[in-house]
């Protein structure tokens, strides 16, 4: 008696997989990634890159000790990184972005709508 190929408790990996999301203008970010991953049945994503601009955003900046939200409006993102996962219908993640004002900032992504032409690089195994 010996391990086959059919076991259960040897699964191969799967495939990576990329895909890019286009947002249209006034979309929502969050729950416009948690349709696409229902749609595509992605369990867990990585968020490799964002391009464009922000139309409204609100990021928690953390200075010192101390964090805070703060509102801005027409923002352009330099990058974007994080990892998001589907359970039970539920989405659970987070999100940091470089936005780029007098100098860039890296902040966490609470909530916010797209400008017109914003795209999300995502990768994910199949």
């Amino acid at each position: 008696m010996g391990l086959h190929a059919a076991s259960e408790f040897w699964k191969p990996k799967g495939e990576k997989k990329n895909l890019t999301l286009s947002f249209e203008g006034g979309e929502e970010i969050v729950p416009s990634l948690k349709s696409a991953m229902e749609e595509n049945k992605i369990k867990n994503c990585k968020i490799v890159d964002m391009e464009g601009n922000l139309r409204t955003a609100v990021l928690d900046i953390v200075q010192g000790k101390n964090s805070k939200n703060q509102s801005f409006e027409n923002v352009p993102i330099v990058h974007a990184a994080g990892e998001y996962k589907l359970s039970f219908g539920d989405m659970y993640g987070r999100m940091t972005v470089t936005i780029q004002e007098k100098q860039p900032r890296t902040c966490t992504f609470v909530r916010g709508t797209a400008d017109s032409g914003l795209t999300m690089k995502i990768s994910f195994v199949e």
